[in-house]
């Protein structure tokens, strides 16, 4: 048999964790840059109007905008 206790530890960590989730998810919505899943282009977060909130890809800092940019920009073949 469980004690209450524990059940009280359990629900007071799984609630600290969908805080945490939700913390996170509305920092990630204040990301200066913004990639186009769909597309895979990136865009400064005041042009996001220009993607669908569904195909949305929130990018916190420039290095990871510049990740987002190479891995999805064409290579030309010599």
């Amino acid at each position: 048999m469980i004690c209450q206790g524990k059940i009280k530890e359990r629900k007071a960590r799984e609630l600290s964790k969908q805080e945490m989730a939700k913390l996170v998810a509305e920092r990630l919505k204040q990301s200066p840059f913004i990639g186009d899943y769909l597309n895979q282009e990136v865009f400064e977060a005041n042009e996001a109007e220009l993607i669908s909130p569904s195909l949305r890809v929130y990018l916190p800092n420039e290095l990871l905008a510049q990740a987002w940019k190479a891995k999805y920009t064409p290579k030309t073949v010599k």
